[in-house]
């Protein structure tokens, strides 16, 4: 009677636990849903809390089944909603761990890995942690085909942001084949949702063409999306305006301004008409801004800047990381007309936002801190830009390793100014512990070099791009904008 009033006990407290956990779960998908994020985020995270403490209490044995998918789906909603409110870092860690829950086999949860596996590869895309985000992106397509078959829709959707990963990466021959697979997937998979698929993966294309000068193949690509659209088809207005943006791209490059603008116009006229698609009037508007800035119209791009800036705070909020990636493309402009004191105040904001929503091994954050330090320099502030690397140094450490060649390039671009505060003997030293790190790195990629010519052939291949790829500050170019970006279903 003891043993079966103990498991009684049991049950009903397990059964419990798995009511609140449900329960909040869905409290989090319902305030996710009214756009309350920061409740959704509390809702998850309790949620997290509660199911950790039950396997805490089955710590002796194995976690059921349903705790564990509880769990998935608990840091997967969790990372939805940091998504949302722009903590890319937070967001990239929820989703792995998800997807880390869900790699242990657990049935009927294929469909929310590929989704999980699908947000985490854009996330890295979208901080360009390109070789990560490949690996997600190859490991989504897989499993697609595994779900739908050889032609689906979301097979073609994967396609389609691993090529333009490729472009990125400048893997001109795979990104191609991938934007062909990502067509022929929409073929096979037919229907209205592969219709609009395939205008997407056109646009895309038509910038993949764009970017390596194939002007023309580019216009026909960005034709043939715009003769597939229909007024009454649905996202027409979203789709139009992308096509219309593409076309804007290849007319700048082509130096026609005059139709490039007319193109601009036209995509931000219909944006205003629609009342609504901020997020595509925020893009459009910095798009045009950038295009007056090639014109050298730097007076009328001003103005456009700070619009795209208001829509996308409206949009985001304040901390969010397109709004700081807007905020250090008018600082651009802000220096290249010499108002260097307003450049520095933007650029200080932007790394700020970016240091907590991508974290501090982001490219797109670096090349941010690039940006900011360049400004300091022509102001002749040493003294602060000496502590913007001295913070990064220590912030770097703690989140890549002693061994890094971020690390590297951080103390390198330190020592330059530390040379002017503190002499050539402070600088030689900064200088020579970037040295010592590139010599161990040198070290550690001849030694995988010999590991992988002497593993057996039917093994997987080691990848040491992860700690071999180099991010030189001080050398980087201001990141030009991909058109419509990675594709986000």
């Amino acid at each position: 009677m003891v043993l079966i009033a103990l498991l009684c006990a049991t049950l009903t407290t397990a059964c419990q636990w798995f009511n609140d956990s449900n329960e909040l779960n869905s409290l989090g998908m319902k305030a996710l849903a009214a756009h309350k994020n920061e409740e959704a985020e509390q809702y998850f995270t309790r949620a997290i809390t509660t199911i950790d403490n039950q396997i805490g209490q089955n710590a002796g044995g194995h976690a059921p089944g349903d705790l564990v998918r509880q769990l998935a789906y608990a840091y997967g909603n969790l990372g939805k909603v940091q998504k949302e409110r722009g903590h890319y870092s937070d967001a990239a860690n929820s989703y792995a761990k998800a997807i880390d829950l869900l790699d242990e086999g657990i049935p009927h949860t294929e469909e929310f890995l590929l989704q999980c596996t699908h947000e985490l590869s854009i996330l890295l895309f979208n901080q360009r942690k390109l070789i990560d985000a490949e690996q997600l992106c190859r490991q989504e397509l897989t499993l697609a085909k595994q779900l739908f078959g050889p032609g689906s829709v979301r097979g073609a959707a994967a396609a389609n942001n691993l090529a333009q990963i490729n472009q990125q990466q400048g893997k001109i021959e795979q990104a191609e084949k991938n934007f062909r697979l990502a067509l022929d997937m929409c073929e096979q998979a037919g229907g209205k949702e592969s219709d609009r698929q395939r205008i997407d993966i056109l646009n895309n294309f038509a910038i993949f063409y764009e970017k390596v000068g194939y002007y023309g193949d580019a216009r026909v690509l960005v034709e043939r999306a715009l003769k597939s659209q229909k007024p009454s088809s649905a996202g027409y207005i979203s789709d139009r305006v992308k096509s219309l943006f593409v076309l804007a791209l290849i007319n700048k490059d082509t130096y026609e301004f005059d139709q490039a603008e007319q193109n601009y116009h036209e995509a931000l006229g219909l944006i205003e008409k629609s009342g609504g698609n901020l997020h595509l009037l925020c893009e459009g508007l910095d798009h045009y801004a950038d295009l007056l800035q090639a014109e050298r119209k730097l007076k009328e791009a001003e103005p456009v800047y700070l619009e795209c800036i208001g829509v996308c705070e409206k949009v985001h909020g304040k901390d969010h990381p397109d709004v700081a990636e807007r905020l250090s493309d008018l600082a651009v402009l802000y220096r290249r007309i010499g108002r260097l004191t307003e450049s520095k105040s933007l650029l200080r904001r932007a790394v700020t936002i970016q240091e907590k929503s991508l974290g501090v091994d982001s490219p797109v954050y670096l090349e941010t801190v690039n940006r900011f330090t360049a400004v300091l320099r022509e102001l002749n502030d040493y003294k602060d830009a000496d502590a913007v690397y001295a913070n990064l140094i220590q912030r770097l450490r703690t989140k890549v390793g002693p061994d890094h060649p971020y690390l590297a390039d951080a103390l390198e671009n330190q020592s330059m100014f530390a040379e002017k505060l503190r002499g050539k003997r402070a600088a030689e030293k900064l200088r020579a512990s970037a040295k010592l790190i590139r010599t161990r790195l040198a070290g550690s990629l001849k030694a995988g070099e010999e590991c992988t010519n002497t593993q057996d052939t039917d093994g997987p291949a080691r990848n040491n791009s992860n700690t071999t790829r180099s991010h030189q500050f001080d050398k980087v170019s201001p990141s030009k904008k991909n058109g419509t970006g990675a594709e986000d279903d």
